[in-house]
């Protein structure tokens, strides 16, 4: 009779052991399920309330520290890493978790070294392990380790939709669409639920330039779950590279509204916002987000947004915090090209400005023509030697019609008219209609003559000025004047009265107290008389 109770009461405990790990890996699905969803907050609700029971499963640790991974909360992923490393040393996944993020600091030999004791410790023949190394050597751009690990995920299942996906993925990365986009359908194929699968046919279309096709592919996920929100989030995103911004809009509302509010996808939506041009909209619900939480993304693009709405205090305001907080090696190009442009136009720090400006283009040389903005806070102070460095510097790697402008200037502001005019020289053969070209050829030609008796050395730049100009010569009526007054006055004492004449009634027309033609037309009146 004990022994049956006792028996009992074993077969009990069994029961509700067995309930228990099946709930636990019920609840594991389902915080899996809303991390794919990109509903972290819920995501790390469900993990919460599981610790609380387990608080030593490593399981779990690996699961927020994916959510967290998702989230871009690097320092949190790898605190949730190390737990579960700690909670259980013979748990591979934490391994994988702590690999990829070192790959992602460019630690390969780090990373290397914690991928590899995952595999050891499965001795490389756990799928689920094989893959998830795989997609994190994938992620970093190692496309060469993953291959033999996916060969031989094949071999010991090769009905397990990811390991297609991560195929694919390869394929992706490398452009080889046709072979990426086979291996998606593949996944499909064996799982037509299997929204992932979806999702990359739509983002290799969309990367391929190909909208329509990627918009067809991503609604098709949406009749498989409407609910499922990263697909309004591509959605998004699509919209916005094909220049419809309202319908991008829409999408990535409805991707908030389906993440259930969740900040990362509020955050996500005030980022695009920023990207739309919608600077007003956006700063509106990164500071209704910063209520929750405050982020490095947030502070930047805050910064960046105020700057667009010309608020330049604020936008110091924000990206001084934003500086103040971030490693300086996460510090973006934009991010010194922002802070400068700002305190360009505050003024009064000019010296730090140009600071910046250096700091963006050492941290990315494409930013080279910001050289330009550089050699004009130059030339606003009047150093006129330090803009022609930079503009020199500009015209040796992109003499476009502009630069060569900007250079013939800072020469004609030194009087280095033979300098200056070699660039104007080369504007009209760049731009045979630019008036601005002939424009200042005349004047530099002009500047080398005696004022008093001049040759009429810019006659022939000058009548261009003329030419061009005659059709709308309000537009730019200063310039049309000098021309018309220099051609009255060449002529005038070479003694071609009736020519003088001609030029000087143009200027009077416009300028009807223009000293100079007004002399000239009195001689010239008494002369005829």
């Amino acid at each position: 009779m004990r022994f049956k109770a006792i028996f009992t009461l074993l077969v009990g405990f069994y029961i509700i052991a067995s309930m228990f790990s099946f709930v636990q890996a019920q609840n594991q699905a389902d915080a899996l399920m809303a991390l794919d969803k990109q509903e972290f907050k819920r995501a790390l609700e469900i993990l919460g309330k599981l610790e609380s029971v387990s608080p030593k499963d490593p399981s779990i640790d690996y699961l927020k520290g994916k959510v967290y991974v998702a989230m871009e909360n690097s320092p949190s992923a790898l605190a949730s890493f190390n737990r579960g490393i700690s909670n259980g040393p013979k748990y591979a996944f934490n391994y994988i978790g702590l690999g990829a993020l070192k790959l992602k600091e460019n630690n390969q030999v780090e990373g290397k070294k914690n991928l590899d004791k995952a595999l050891e410790l499965t001795q490389s023949a756990n799928v689920p392990v094989l893959i998830a190394v795989s997609e994190a050597y994938i992620e970093a751009g190692m496309l060469k380790e993953p291959e033999p690990l996916l060969t031989k995920a094949k071999l010991l299942d090769n009905k397990n939709a990811e390991i297609y996906i991560a195929l694919g993925d390869i394929y992706m990365t490398q452009k080889i669409y046709e072979l990426a986009l086979n291996n998606y359908k593949k996944a499909i194929e064996l799982d037509p639920k299997f929204m992932k699968g979806y999702l990359r046919v739509g983002q290799l279309y969309v990367r391929d330039g190909k909208y329509n096709e990627g918009a067809d592919a991503f609604k098709q996920a949406l009749a498989v779950d409407p609910l499922f929100a990263p697909v309004s989030k591509e959605l998004g995103e699509l919209y916005y590279k094909a220049k419809k911004y309202e319908t991008a809009k829409e999408n990535y509302k409805k991707y908030v509204e389906l993440t259930q509010n969740d900040i990362s996808a509020r955050i996500r939506y005030a980022s695009f916002l920023y990207l739309t041009g919608d600077y007003q909209e956006s700063i509106d619900n990164f500071e209704a987000c910063m209520k929750d939480t405050t982020t490095n993304v947030m502070l930047r693009l805050l910064g960046y947004n105020y700057y667009e709405i010309a608020n330049y205090v604020k936008a110091k305001e924000n990206l001084d915090k934003y500086f103040a907080s971030i490693k300086p090696e996460n510090i973006l190009a934009s991010d010194y090209e922002y802070y400068a442009k700002t305190l360009d136009k505050m003024g009064g720090n000019e010296a730090a400005a140009i600071e910046n400006y250096e700091k963006a283009m050492a941290k990315d040389s494409s930013k080279f023509l910001l050289n330009a903005d550089i050699a004009t806070i130059y030339k606003k102070a009047k150093n006129y030697e330090k803009a022609e460095e930079k503009y020199k510097l500009i015209v040796s790697r992109s003499a476009g019609y502009k630069e060569l402008y900007d250079l013939g200037m800072v020469y004609y502001y030194q009087k280095k008219y033979p300098e200056a005019l070699e660039q104007f020289e080369k504007m009209k053969a760049l731009k045979p209609d630019l008036y601005l070209a002939y424009f200042w050829a005349g004047s530099c030609k002009a500047a080398s003559e005696n004022s008093e008796q001049p040759e009429g050395l810019a006659s022939e730049d000058y009548q261009k000025v003329v030419d061009i100009l005659k059709s709308n010569p309000d537009k730019y009526k200063k310039d049309y004047i000098r021309a018309n007054a220099y051609l009255a006055y060449v002529t005038f004492t070479k003694e071609d009265y009736a020519t003088s004449k001609g030029y000087c009634e143009t200027v009077l027309a416009i300028d009807p107290e223009n000293a100079q033609c007004k002399q000239m037309m009195e001689f010239i009146s008494k002369s005829q008389k």
